[in-house]
């Protein structure tokens, strides 16, 4: 039955998934190639984020995550076994969420155009919040606002890192990048 199940995914979003490869692979412009897999990375992220997708609505289970610790409305609540740990999963959060920011910048703009560092990181931001808010929906995972203000860091980060950069860099056809 899983079989079946791919077989018919891919009839289904095949030809679309290879289409966006296909564009992927054959990207000459650094630009759109970074936004393209920073697209793919936000996609992939979202997915990571959701899983294992055991939503819930009702009111009794949400309770149940709410009592059990699976909601932490405290910033840095979180009882971590050492601080190498609390290091380790607080890093991650912001690095995690550097290239939400570069594409919160460079995504769906006028070719050859970012958006205002404040802009991309109020978008970027939203972003944070709302996979927050959704994994609240997800009965196994944790939803901790600590998570936002850790997200909202890695965020800055990344639409800084790109507000410099140059607009148009196109690789030559003997495949160097100028």
């Amino acid at each position: 039955s899983g079989a079946c199940a791919g077989v018919a995914l891919w009839m289904v979003a095949g030809p679309a998934l290879a289409r966006a490869a296909h564009g992927i692979l054959t990207e000459r412009e650094r630009p759109a190639l970074a936004v393209r897999l920073l697209g793919a990375y936000a996609g992939a992220f979202l997915i990571a984020q959701l899983l294992p997708l055991d939503l819930t609505i009702d009111p009794g289970e949400l309770a149940t995550k709410f009592r059990e610790g699976r909601v932490l409305v405290v910033p840095f609540s979180h009882d971590y076994a050492s601080a190498a740990d609390a290091f380790w999963d607080l890093a991650a959060d912001v690095v995690l969420h550097v290239p939400v920011g570069a594409l919160a910048a460079l995504g769906w703009t006028r070719r050859g155009t970012r958006r205002a560092w404040p802009t991309a990181c109020a978008l970027g931001i939203l972003a944070v919040i709302f996979v927050e808010a959704a994994q609240l929906l997800v009965f196994t995972r944790v939803s901790d606002v600590t998570d936002v203000f850790l997200g909202a860091v890695g965020v800055a980060l990344g639409a800084a890192a790109v507000q410099g950069r140059g607009t148009r860099t196109v690789m030559t056809d003997e495949g160097r990048w100028r």
